[in-house]
């Protein structure tokens, strides 16, 4: 016959541990002049030293480009606002080696989360059932991470991509977007705006934005369009202007997502 479980907590085989507990500690542990904390005000205080130590390389970066002592959050963004998060991704590598692996979204997220605790707009709660919560001062439980907003690019943005592409002696990184194509000539990762692949190249800012820091075709530019090529991909393009770009890409050309250049040939071939 087994025996029935017994679900009650371990605290209830001692009645005074409310009292028991804070007893033990103070015989055990000589706190001497050490500041004491609850355990809500410890998880704030971790929380805050480790996301000054991951907004840290990134304010440093940041001064580099605005030769500035004391660059806030709000420096970053006017940065971001002007075009220059590539270089900032650029600059942050010397500092921070696993920078390459993050996502200009995630950078901004560390940023912001780092305001947010620092200020004390959100504080960290200690949960015991799993990782810590932050808190607005309302009390109303919030996800720093989250408030940075959605992804400089978003879905749909960029409809596919296709990384060095050759034209002539040039080779270009090339997007295509609803409205046209960007024409994307890498100066390479180890220079100011550089960037590694064209992943990274779609992270870093709104299509928009893209358009903008780049060479940009539009569709009503576009005369005639031909896509031809089986394992590789072979775009010609006509302007109403009568130039002529022939674009073609390698068997080791990357493709933004799966089926890219399946989606040049069936939105360029409806252009013109």
């Amino acid at each position: 016959m087994r025996a029935a479980v017994d679900t009650r907590p371990a605290t209830a085989l001692l009645p005074t541990f409310a009292t028991a507990a804070p007893a033990a500690i103070e015989e055990s542990f000589p706190y001497g002049y050490r500041e004491r904390l609850d355990w809500d005000e410890f998880a704030h205080r971790v929380y805050l030293i480790d996301d000054s130590r991951a907004a840290y390389p990134i304010y440093r970066a940041a001064s580099r480009l605005t030769a500035g002592h004391n660059v806030t959050l709000a420096d970053v963004l006017a940065l971001c606002e002007a075009g220059e998060l590539p270089r900032l991704m650029a600059a942050l590598r010397p500092d921070d080696p696993g920078a390459g692996e993050q996502e200009p979204t995630d950078v901004l997220a560390i940023l912001v989360r780092d305001a947010l605790t620092r200020t004390g707009a959100v504080r960290w709660h200690m949960t015991w059932t799993g990782s810590a919560r932050a808190c607005a001062a309302d009390g109303t439980v919030v996800d720093p991470d989250g408030i940075a907003g959605p992804r400089p690019t978003e879905p749909g943005e960029v409809l596919a991509g296709i990384g060095q592409m050759r034209s002539g002696a040039s080779a270009y990184d090339v997007l295509l977007l609803p409205d046209g194509l960007v024409l994307a000539e890498n100066p390479g990762a180890h220079q100011p705006g550089g960037w590694t692949d064209i992943h990274q190249l779609a992270r870093f800012g709104s299509a928009r934005l893209i358009a903008e820091r780049h060479r940009f075709i539009s569709v009503t530019s576009i005369a005639e369009a031909r896509v031809s090529g089986q394992l590789t991909t072979k775009v010609a393009l006509r302007l109403t202007d009568g130039t002529k770009i022939a674009l073609r890409s390698r068997l080791s050309s990357p493709q933004l997502n799966e089926g890219s250049d399946r989606v040049f040939k069936e939105q360029l071939t409806r252009v013109g």
